[in-house]
């Protein structure tokens, strides 16, 4: 393929510049007019694109606003929380298995649930049975929060009725 020789910038200003004189008047006025058409199209298609967009982020504005207060009040309380002491395990059991079984099964029997419990070595209590795993849950975090227990496994089988639970605690021994 033979591309024609690049133009200099200049020649081509020079060229059309030329060109430009050698119009008629009655020929530059029509190309002055197709200009200003074409300018007049362009800018118009310009400032209704930037009406549509206006118009467009009105009626996405209320949502953002909405967003921002939802997520300024999620930043309070983040700092809220933050600003907390944390959390506080009662004192710990310690190495007292025993114990600690006794804890748990009584705290089972608070939360309404009638679980099979029962120590495996000097570090961890077993449990199984049927409950809510929604009061499973709670038991669970308030024996880690109260006393140190956590959980080791768990395993939930939902079922209509009572969830089938099977699980075990590890029992801390240092606090």
């Amino acid at each position: 393929m033979n591309f024609p020789p690049a133009i200099h910038p200049g020649a081509l200003r020079s060229e059309l510049v030329r060109r430009w004189h050698a119009l008629g008047q009655r020929e530059r006025r029509s190309v002055q007019l197709a200009a200003g058409v074409v300018s007049i199209v362009l800018l118009g298609g310009f400032v209704h694109d930037l009406l549509a967009e206006r118009q467009q982020l009105a009626s996405r504005l209320p949502t953002a606003q909405t967003e921002l207060v939802r997520m300024r009040a999620a930043a309070t309380e983040i700092a809220d929380l933050r600003k907390r002491t944390p959390i506080t395990a009662a004192p710990s059991i310690g190495a007292q298995p025993a114990l600690a079984l006794d804890i748990a099964r009584l705290g089972a029997e608070q939360h309404g649930m009638a679980l099979a419990l029962s120590l495996e070595g000097d570090e961890s209590i077993l449990f199984s049975g049927h409950a809510e795993t929604t009061v499973v849950l709670e038991w669970l975090a308030a024996l880690h929060v109260g006393h140190g227990l956590s959980v080791r496994t768990l395993s939930i089988r939902t079922r209509p009725g009572p969830d089938e639970v099977s699980g075990a605690l590890i029992v801390r021994t240092s606090p």
